[in-house]
């Protein structure tokens, strides 16, 4: 026998070496090229890496997004919009955001409005050219959100009473006197998984059983030879319960494929089997193909006429890194069996590394490395990174990035659950937990069905653009051009203005609420008067597939917990209802002096103007100045004499610390709602705090010119916002431990050595939990380690 499978084995490779150099085997076979153009369009994988999963009203959600091209199985560089909702458990859309990914990676946020109540919540990604495809290529993520100001407040999964058993057979069906494999899960009707005390498969006409194993995720399996008498039903025992599942009967014709995956050797067996009966009523013409993602290979196979068993020896080398599906058809047209099946990752794990820990009275400094051995070739482009108190609820559904990119798409929704804890599939036994839930999930998403109708999709831009029409009054269409201008979004392009008197601006990044300008010049360089029409594309996103989500959690309220234990972010605040002059904010800077600004606050105009008023004067700052931003320059300071040294105030604006105050001197006071000021000592120059109105954030420019026309970008990205963390009053109390988070990076990139670091609160926590997820061309990281922190405080102290 292992003669035999030598011999099939050369021929198999001889085979493709063949079809490698004449590429007839792919251009010659109408169902290979029905499935390249089907794939034409490059399809994307979108990993969301989540700070956490459950949250507390008040905080943010906040996220990374990872963009991965299926096809090539690496980043996608392409600059693209990735469209982000915040979803409710009945799939009603609460709020989305627009994210753009660059180099593959992207970040973004929500915020928690007080009101949401607590339950189950739903975070999907998508891309605007998903909306074209018959299957959903969307991304979904499961998350929980809890009130505390609600009577109600903890959530905790329910165990359902319900009893589910799902079942499904190797190659989609049984035929009669065929040896076939059957793939069980056993959960409850929220489909958590149970473990039955016991489970056994009985034989109706001879009342003989054999017990099945039931793993930790629910699953099992057995086999048997089902002939046409034959009879057989599962029964599982469960909290002195007896569950029945009645096996189908076995169809009379037709073939199965089984898949032996040898994990060690790197290589597949596959056996197509059928019956006797099959084999005299005719004898189809046979092919066997291997899939995935838009790339197809015919598989060398001859059926013999009275042999009911065809057995072929695979490579992992021939095939596609990732989940192959192979396929069964008759005369290329009828599909007979499938099985998809993993061979190997098109990129390799790395594993974060502590080097360094260094403590400070506020601050503790980690410092890593993704491998122990440095590898150019294996280079993380950007990492995702976030850090909670260990054992912390909030990791609870976190879904690996290789496994998002490799397999959340061949599972269903019911089963997605399950990817949090298959892990790295460094393990065999999670490859074979694997390999039982493709057989479990055998509908793979892209159907021949659809494939074959040849209903290709459009290419879409997967950025803004602007088409428009130009209204040129007198002016004759004689070689003018559109001029775009947007200082905000880096952009100077132009186009030659079409006789239709119509232009298009194709694949540009635009910020949401940023400015752009358009001019119409002659050629000769000189502006023309002109009044411009345009559209925005995309103009508005939503995603066109219906929600239906099977995977769900029952909710119970336990108790009420202290809502003193967090203080929501100061962005939170602007909800808070105004009476009179009462300063929204004045709660958390209790310290500072505030004040409600209007347009007359006592004959101050501007900013400058207030700060000045504090002590500070405009200054030229020498050019020997330590300060290299600074040097040279005109600036507010605090002059303290003898010597004249200069001190230099600390601002932020909209809960941001602004670098360079001078940036904003000019801010009206028409536009600001209010202003905090701290002085320490007498040579402290101030720190002021600064909320603008939404009327600043939204405000046009003024035109310089009135041949340049200039407009807001309604529908572009939305610009990322910093992290701020909750300040929480106590660090041992459960919301903390259980809900609370202790920071978060979204976006990390190592050094030419592959080494990074991460610098987070000292809270005086003796454990935490470090969460890692990044991407690379050929190399990926996704996994968490432990650090107590006693151990290396007192190492170092």
């Amino acid at each position: 026998m292992r003669i035999e499978f030598f011999i099939k084995y050369l021929l198999f490779v001889c085979t493709i070496a063949i079809c490698a150099k004449t590429e007839r085997c792919f251009s010659q076979n109408k169902l290979q090229k029905a499935y390249q153009e089907y794939f034409q369009i490059e399809r994307k994988d979108i990993h969301l890496h989540i700070n956490k999963t459950s949250f507390v009203t008040g905080e943010n959600i906040w996220f990374s997004t990872y963009l991965f091209d299926k096809k090539n199985s690496k980043i996608s560089y392409r600059p693209e919009y990735i469209y982000v909702d915040l979803l409710s458990n009945e799939g009603n859309l609460l709020n989305t955001r627009t994210v753009l990914s660059l180099n593959g990676i992207g970040m973004g946020s929500f915020d928690l409005p007080p009101e949401l109540t607590s339950g189950i919540y739903h975070i999907r990604a998508y891309t605007i050219a998903m909306n074209d495809f018959v299957e959903d290529e969307s991304s979904l993520y499961t998350i929980e959100i809890l009130n505390l100001d609600s009577e109600h407040s903890i959530v905790n999964k329910k165990v359902s009473k319900g009893f589910n058993i799902r079942l499904n057979i190797e190659g989609n069906h049984s035929i009669e006197n065929v040896f076939a494999t059957y793939v069980l899960r056993i959960t409850d009707l929220l489909n958590n998984s149970i473990v039955p005390d016991s489970t056994f498969l009985e034989n109706l006409n001879s009342g003989k059983k054999v017990s099945i194993k039931i793993d930790s995720l629910g699953i099992g399996k057995f086999s048997l030879i089902p002939s046409k008498e034959s009879r057989f039903t599962i029964k599982s025992f469960f909290n002195d319960n007896i569950y029945t599942y009645k096996i189908p009967k076995a169809k009379p014709l037709g073939y199965n494929i089984a898949i032996d995956n040898d994990y060690r050797k790197k290589r597949l067996l596959i056996t197509l089997g059928t019956n006797n009966q099959t084999l005299k009523t005719n004898n189809p013409n046979i092919s066997l193909y291997a899939h995935k993602d838009g790339k197809i290979l015919k598989l060398p196979l001859e059926i013999s006429s009275d042999k009911t068993t065809q057995e072929l020896l695979v490579s992992y080398d021939l095939l596609f890194p990732g989940i192959n599906t192979i396929s069964l058809f008759e005369n290329d047209s009828t599909l007979l069996a499938q099985r998809s099946v993993f061979c190997s990752s098109p990129l390799d794990q790395l594993t974060p590394q502590l080097l360094n820990t260094e403590f400070t009275r506020d601050s503790i400094k980690f410092i890593f490395r993704n491998n122990r051995k440095y590898n150019s070739s294996k280079k993380i482009e950007s990492l995702s990174i976030a850090v909670l108190p260990s054992n912390n609820t909030g990791a609870f559904k976190r879904r690996a990035i290789n496994n998002s990119f490799l397999i959340s798409k061949y599972i269903s929704s019911s089963d997605l659950n399950i990817l949090s804890e298959l892990g790295s599939l460094k393990k065999n036994k999670s490859k074979y937990d694997l390999d039982y839930l493709l057989i479990l999930n055998s509908q793979n998403r892209y159907t021949w069905k659809n494939i074959l109708k040849e209903n290709k999709p459009k290419k879409r831009h997967g950025t803004s653009s602007i088409e428009g029409y130009v209204n040129l009054f007198d002016t004759k269409n004689d070689s003018l051009k559109v001029v775009l201008y947007s200082s905000s979004n880096n952009l100077f392009k132009s186009t030659f203005l079409n006789q239709d008197r119509t232009f298009v601006f194709q694949d540009l990044l635009l910020q949401k609420g940023s400015t752009i300008t358009f001019t119409l010049i002659n050629n000769k360089g000189k502006p023309v008067y002109a009044n411009f029409f345009f559209v925005e594309k995309p103009t508005s996103v939503k995603f066109i597939k219906s929600f239906k989500q099977k995977q769900s959690f029952a909710l119970d309220s336990v108790s009420t917990l202290e809502n003193s234990t967090l203080v929501k972010r100061i962005e939170q605040l602007d909800e808070v209802v105004l009476t009179a002059e009462k300063l929204k904010r004045s709660q958390l800077f209790g310290d500072f002096h505030g004040h409600k600004i209007d347009s007359s606050f006592y004959g101050m105009t501007t900013l400058g103007s207030f700060m000045k008023t504090k002590g500070l004067r405009m200054v030229t700052v020498p050019n020997n100045h330590p300060d290299i931003l600074k040097a040279g320059s005109r600036q507010l300071a605090r002059v303290d004499y003898p010597g004249g040294f200069l001190s230099f105030p600390y601002l932020m604006v909209d809960g941001v610390f602004q670098t360079n105050p001078m940036n904003y001197i000019d801010l009206q006071m028409q536009d600001i709602d209010e202003i905090y000021y701290r002085k320490g000592g007498r040579k402290d120059p101030g720190f002021f705090i600064v909320y603008t109105k939404d009327s600043f954030k939204n405000k046009p420019l003024q035109e310089s010119d009135i041949k340049t026309k200039s407009f807001i970008v309604k529908n572009g990205y939305d610009l990322p916002i910093p992290f701020v963390r909750p300040l929480y009053y106590d660090f041992k109390s459960k919301v903390f431990k259980n809900y609370g988070i202790v920071s978060w990076h979204p976006n990390i990139t190592p050094n030419e050595k592959g080494i990074y670091s991460i610098k987070i609160p000292n809270d005086g926590l003796e454990k935490i939990k470090i969460y890692f997820e990044g991407l690379g061309e050929q190399s990926y990281v996704s996994d968490n380690i432990e650090v107590n922190l006693k151990e290396y405080h007192d190492s170092k102290f």
